[in-house]
């Protein structure tokens, strides 16, 4: 939920918030900023649970002068439990789609390299965390210097991604890469992406859509919760704090 404004009362503005859903889970707010608070439950949501969100803000008192203008009801279904699990120990993806496990892919990621350019430490490592797939492009031109690293560099590049699957905000895709199949399942040589070989990049390009999770876990550095979707990334007791209730 976004506010048009920063609600003075925050408490005021979260109670005006409510979320249910069939089967029932425990769930939580959190105020990721001064207007943004979002919602998530302790756990995944469970394949095909129906969510209703309420928004009662109309006529509400919000502090300072500020009263809610429109009320707002969203309602979804949440589709199928798909999880790619990648272990950096094994250099593989696993993926299950309801609880079953379906395919396991051969990856690479970022290489355990760093470079400074400018006195900025820019790091090749695939942070361990929660992703959740936010954007596909069939063809996605991808260009070093949108963090940092000219392309005129050793490992500079500009180039054009084939099936790439966004997974984070500071550019870290799941995409085909046939340039390292040769790697891939046997060492990290990336920038940071995982590659996978091009029949299984397009199968997961396939079936995998925004809203969907992939791991990675046994690497050196950890993402940011704010990097993507990354409410997952936030422990519980953590997440309950951050609620305007509390």
């Amino acid at each position: 939920m976004i506010f048009d404004k920063a609600p003075p009362d925050k408490a005021a503005a979260e109670q005006t918030l409510t979320v249910t859903s069939v089967p029932a889970q425990v769930g939580g707010w959190y105020w990721t900023d001064e207007r943004t608070v979002h919602y998530r439950p302790q756990v995944y949501w469970q394949a095909g649970t129906k969510i209703t969100v309420n928004a009662k803000v109309y006529g509400v008192d919000l502090g300072g002068g500020m009263y809610g203008e429109t009320d707002r009801t969203l309602n979804l279904t949440i589709g199928p439990s798909k999880i790619a699990s990648v272990d950096d120990a094994t250099h593989q993806m696993t993926v299950t789609i309801d609880g079953q496990v379906v395919r396991t892919i051969p990856v690479s990621m970022g290489r355990d390299e760093s470079i400074v350019v400018d006195g900025k430490v820019i790091s090749f490592v695939t942070p361990s965390g929660i992703y959740v797939a936010q954007e596909k492009y069939e063809v996605k031109q991808m260009n070093s210097a949108s963090y940092g690293l000219p392309t005129s560099y050793d490992l500079g590049y500009d180039s054009a991604i084939p099936l790439a699957v966004r997974l984070s905000n500071s550019g870290i895709f799941a995409h085909s890469a046939p340039w390292s199949v040769a790697d891939q399942g046997v060492r990290n040589v990336s920038h940071g992406c995982i590659n996978m070989p091009p029949d299984a990049a397009q199968w997961f390009y396939d079936t995998f859509s925004y809203g969907d999770i992939v791991t990675v876990t046994g690497t050196s550095t950890q993402l940011a919760p704010d990097d993507g979707y990354g409410d997952w990334n936030i422990p519980w007791d953590q997440w309950l704090k951050g609620s305007a209730l509390t």
